[in-house]
């Protein structure tokens, strides 16, 4: 996210006059100085000393490829022009952490929960407040946020149920934003009946009601039955929006261990 900024920020477009259109103007001295100042100023905001830049594995499919193969293939457009310079550029200056398989949000996860680590996760991306550990997003915040484990679950199962447009996964369709967050608080089991409508020749009707209290995950199965959505099928959304933590990598093994409701599932890379 910081390469990008950084990159877009130095890019500008000129009509020369050739009859192409804009032609796009580079200055990557400029984008690269700008990465370095934000880079200073995140630290600051953070109120850390040492900045680790944190990257996807270039041109390597995360494990979540092999989940759901729709996953982020609405991502096609072209990187800014003075990406590459800039990604060299912070790759000499700054500590670096990379691992073929894993994207750089699944990397803060890990080493953002790491017991005991003294740890600040700097992104602007939303899914960073389903991580239990210090968060903070520079563009809105001026100081970290500790999300507590159980918020941290709740966000997590949030973004199970809304999916991610930009990310190529549904979630459970017809579930947005105030329906997951109600089911949240107050869980029920949605179970389909069969009613009678009609009073002169009455027609089978199915319809799904509202029932006793449950578990999260329990009324989340039922919301997406309802959807057509199979329990494996929503195990799936789970996992894809689920950001890696502590203990959910081997770096040995080179093995992710999956969540499902019924314990964690390893997945060689």
């Amino acid at each position: 996210m910081l390469i990008y900024r950084a990159a877009f920020a130095s890019q500008t477009t000129v009509d020369l006059g050739d009859g192409l259109g804009n032609t796009p103007i580079v200055d990557e001295d400029e984008a690269i100085a700008e990465a370095m100042r934000l880079v200073r100023k995140w630290t600051k905001l953070a109120r850390c000393t040492e900045p680790v830049l944190v990257l996807s594995a270039v041109k390597s499919d995360s494990f979540r490829h092999r989940l759901w193969p729709a996953y982020k293939a609405n991502r096609t457009a072209e990187k800014p022009a003075a990406y590459n310079a800039v990604r060299a550029a912070l790759s000499d200056e700054l500590e670096v952490l990379a691992e073929p398989g894993l994207e750089a949000d699944d990397l803060l996860g890990i080493y953002g929960t790491e017991p005991g680590a003294e740890v600040v996760v700097v992104s602007g991306d939303k899914d960073m407040k389903t991580l239990p550990t210090l968060v903070l997003n520079p563009m809105h915040e001026d100081k970290p946020t500790r999300i507590r484990p159980t918020v941290a679950d709740q966000m997590w199962m949030k973004q199970t149920m809304v999916g991610d447009a930009v990310d190529g996964y549904p979630g459970i369709p017809k579930v947005g934003p105030v329906t997951a967050q109600n089911l949240i608080l107050n869980p029920t089991r949605l179970r389909k009946t069969v009613q009678y409508v009609g009073k002169r020749n009455p027609k089978p009707v199915e319809k799904w009601v509202e029932g006793e209290p449950c578990s999260v995950w329990q009324a989340m199965v039922d919301r997406a039955a309802r959807a057509g959505l199979t329990e494996a099928e929503l195990v799936a959304q789970a996992q894809l929006a689920r950001i890696l933590r502590h203990g959910d990598w081997n770096q040995d093994t080179r093995t992710v261990r999956l969540w499902t409701p019924n314990g964690p599932k390893e997945l060689p890379l």
